[in-house]
């Protein structure tokens, strides 16, 4: 190393440097905390609103299945009432044929005991239809004979249609109406439970939709959170690695430092020693000559040998 490389000089520009990156690492180290507190906050605030969105869409889950729950007993409540007015228009169809025979003076007598051999012979045709049903499903037939079995069945399903028909007419016309009057009955209550649990059906879903509504708004705003939560991350870990290349860059001055002191110190020694061989030697030559020389010389010369 030449003599500017281990000048006070040199270590004075190096202590400059030594000084300047302390005030960067410091400068550094302050915008990488600022980031890394920004970034601590923004994902404390995002992980509480997530906290807050599960909460909501969970309440949001709870109506949605009571919706749906009541959706579906509307459903099958209107299948119920679909039902009813099929009965109601079966049942104005029987109301019309007694008023019209009885408007032809045709004389109607209600036989209990004719009406209950009708049941009879209507049950008794039902069980044949069902044993000639299961001989078709479980018996080895040929064609000829499944052709049989299903004439005879449509023949007795005809007679009994007619058998029911006999009996659904075979009423009284205030029976007739006092039946209909029952069903428009039990349909007005139907429909007014229907149309409650059709409001309360929409009472749970528009508190649905406003949780989901509340919790879409609180994403929204934890995305934001997130986004700066990353921002802030990323910037933090820049000032970050640019403090320990500073700090790297500042041990390296160290060293060289240390290293220049130790050739400075190397350098005086050298020089002081030549010096002391100097005087060394000047004090030989005049002890030689018998010339006289101080305690200290005198010292120097018995330290080194040389008398």
């Amino acid at each position: 190393m030449d003599i500017d490389n281990v000048s006070p000089h040199k270590l004075e520009q190096i202590a400059l440097q030594l000084a300047k990156l302390e005030k960067e690492i410091e400068d550094f180290k302050r915008q990488r905390n600022s980031h890394n507190s920004q970034a601590k906050l923004s994902i404390h605030k995002r992980n509480e609103l997530n906290h807050e969105i599960r909460d909501l869409l969970v309440e949001a889950k709870k109506h949605r299945e009571e919706r749906n729950k009541l959706n579906a007993e509307v459903k099958k409540l209107k299948g119920l009432r679909a039902q009813l007015d099929k009965d109601i228009e079966e049942q104005k169809r029987i109301l019309s044929i007694i008023q019209e025979r009885k408007s032809r003076g045709e004389n109607i007598t209600i036989d209990v005991e004719s009406r209950s051999r009708l049941v009879r012979r209507i049950r008794a045709i039902s069980r044949s239809i069902r044993k000639l049903e299961w001989r078709l499903q479980t018996e080895v037939l040929s064609s000829d004979d499944e052709k049989s079995l299903l004439r005879q069945i449509e023949s007795l399903s005809g007679q009994k249609s007619s058998l029911e028909e006999e009996l659904k007419t075979s009423v009284t016309e205030e029976e007739a109406q006092s039946a209909l009057k029952r069903l428009f009955s039990k349909r007005s209550r139907l429909s007014r439970k229907i149309a409650e649990k059709v409001k309360e059906s929409q009472i749970h879903h528009k508190l649905m939709e406003e949780f989901y509504t509340k919790a879409k708004e609180l994403k929204i705003e934890a995305d934001k959170y997130h986004q700066s939560f990353v921002s802030h991350k990323h910037e933090g870990d820049r000032y970050h690695h640019e403090v320990l290349a500073r700090i790297k860059e500042k041990q390296q001055l160290k060293e060289r430092m240390t290293e220049i002191r130790r050739q400075l110190r190397n350098s005086q020694e050298s020089k002081r020693q030549e010096l002391l061989d100097g005087e060394v030697k000047k004090a030989l030559e005049r002890y030689n000559k018998g010339e006289k020389i101080s305690l200290e010389e005198f010292r120097l010369l018995v330290e080194k040998g040389l008398i």
